[in-house]
């Protein structure tokens, strides 16, 4: 089974794609629909789909932006561009990211079927191959555990290719209950560093070994690294169906005991929840996403660095933090780096009497945060923006941040502010000299010399955008626009001296090439150089 998105922000198109196409010849039985690139992102994390149908021009997020985002995150995906326009730049984004076909606007039925019919014969060769892989794993004796990890993320992703030979391997293809739990650790960062010497790997082992440890009667325990969230592990039991009739092991009690185990031998502080039981491995993923929701509900104002067993998957709305911006960017701005901060320390406090801040909610807010500042960076005029670099609070930027508490959250936050303001301190220097005066000034003196933007943006380290704001807020024009017109304004003047030759004006204003100074003046004044000297010569003669 092939599963097919097809991202067009306009319905109609959408529908005539779904019309033209032979899906169930090419055994493609889902279809799903996106109006622009960013839902489209979100459905390929969530659906998982094989083929991807993507028109390039979208509000949003357009199909550049997103053939980029899917090359990077979903290689696997198989695409197909669809355009309006006959260019070679979309044509090329297409090529690089490993887009199978370029169809044109109308579609044509033939064109379209064809591409489906190569992308499914990619598809199924790369499921066929992927399958080998497994099977060739087996016959290498690939080692058990790694492949039971294989498996089960494939069955948790709901990524397909598992078949009944890797479940016989695994000895997952009798009968059986599952449930899946989900640890996710609060300070891995702080003991990885300081227990494991910053070994990531030899930490996740440790870890692993320790929850596949758990013993219950009738519930084989595996437990593994979700490679996708560096904070999750996740624990797959397996219920013996051979248990007394009606007898209901303590699921609860042992991963509460998992917990025990993890912060005494590992002294690591994290939250637990478990999914409901499933009567086959194709429920693994239902049983894993409820284990989720209730793993990542951990109240940080509650933990006081204690394991956290979640009953309720809780979440709760922390107070927005963007209204918070302006009085940040305040003090920053006047040099008071002491009130940002206790604007922070405000909002956690705000956050702290409401007496509820999820860890999946202080996740999302630092990367809100970050965010936040680096839009504020660029209004500012830094060059490039700005990126958290917290090497100097001693935090791994490969590692997510330590949350064991509101204290934590807080601190995480300020270190933030503290490497913000420290690198807009250094990097906007000259901004406290800078007006865009200036740039007016060296343009009329200048004028006729190359003028290029970063000429300025380096010169005052501000960013480009900054400044081109800037000078056309003051002027009601932009620098280039204002470049031509004191070039032009000057040209005329210097025509009216009959000595001058045409060329000589041209190469005193700036221009190199005399054709292309004869158009620009004539776009600007309407007349040639050599109208508009005749036309001002009549006029000194006139009595």
């Amino acid at each position: 089974m092939i599963r097919a998105l097809i991202i067009e922000d306009e319905q109609p198109s959408r529908e005539a794609i779904k019309l033209l196409g032979n899906w169930e010849k090419y055994g493609i039985a889902e279809i799903d629909e996106a109006e622009n690139g960013r839902e489209g992102l979100r459905l390929v994390a969530a659906r998982r789909p094989d083929l991807l149908l993507v028109d390039m021009k979208m509000p949003e997020m357009d199909g550049v932006e997103f053939l980029r985002r899917v090359s990077a995150e979903h290689p696997e995906c198989v695409c197909i561009v669809i355009s309006g326009y006959d260019d070679f730049e979309y044509a090329r984004t297409a090529i690089l990211s490993g887009a199978i076909d370029y169809l044109l606007k109308p579609i044509n039925r033939h064109d379209l079927n064809e591409a489906l019919a190569k992308a499914a014969a990619l598809i199924g060769r790369r499921k066929r191959e992927a399958g080998e892989r497994i099977d060739q794993g087996i016959a290498l004796n690939l080692s058990l555990p790694k492949l039971k990890e294989t498996v089960f993320l494939r069955l948790v992703e709901d990524a397909g290719g598992v078949t009944p030979t890797h479940l016989s391997v695994i000895g997952a293809d009798k009968p059986a209950e599952y449930q899946v739990a989900v640890f996710c650790l609060l300070n891995m960062t702080q003991v990885r560093r300081e227990k494991f010497k910053g070994d990531t790997e030899l930490f996740r082992f440790a870890v692993a070994n320790l929850l596949n440890e758990l013993e219950l009667d009738g519930v084989n325990c595996f437990s593994f690294a979700n490679p996708k969230s560096a904070r999750e592990f996740i624990l797959v039991l397996t219920l013996d169906p051979a248990r007394p009739h009606g007898l209901r092991p303590d699921i609860e009690g042992l991963l509460k005991e998992g917990l025990d185990r993890l912060e005494k031998w590992l002294h690591l502080v994290a939250s637990g929840g478990v999914g409901r039981p499933v009567q086959s491995h194709t429920q693994i993923r239902d049983s894993y996403l409820a284990a989720r929701d209730l793993a990542w509900s951990a109240n940080l104002a509650e933990t006081a660095h204690r394991p956290i067993w979640a009953a309720s998957a809780e979440q709760g709305s922390p107070p927005p933090l963007i209204g918070r911006m302006p009085l940040i960017r305040h003090g920053l701005e006047e040099g008071n780096a002491a009130y940002a901060a206790a604007v922070v320390s405000d909002y956690v406090a705000e956050i702290r009497k409401a007496g509820r801040l999820s860890l999946a909610a202080a996740d999302r807010l630092l990367d809100d945060f970050a965010t936040l500042l680096h839009e504020l960076a660029l209004d500012l005029g830094v060059p490039n923006g700005w990126q958290p670099d917290m090497r100097s609070a001693g935090h791994d930027p490969d590692m997510p941040y330590d949350l064991t508490s509101l204290k934590q959250f807080e601190s995480a936050m300020q270190d933030l502010l503290a490497d913000f303001a420290d690198y807009v301190r250094r990097t906007v220097k000259s901004a406290a000299r800078f007006h865009v005066s200036d740039i007016k000034a060296y343009i009329d003196q200048h004028y006729n010399e190359s003028i290029r933007i970063h000429t300025f943006t380096e010169k005052y380290y501000l960013s480009r955008e900054y400044l081109m704001k800037q000078f056309k807020q003051a002027y009601g024009m932009g620098i280039y626009e204002y470049v031509q017109k004191v070039r032009m304004e000057k040209a005329a003047e210097l025509l009216r001296d009959p000595e001058l030759k045409i060329q000589d004006v041209s190469d005193l204003v700036g221009f190199k090439d005399k054709n292309y100074f004869s158009k620009a003046f004539k776009n600007h004044f309407g007349l040639s150089p050599t109208e508009y000297r005749s036309k001002e010569q009549n006029a000194t003669f006139l009595p």
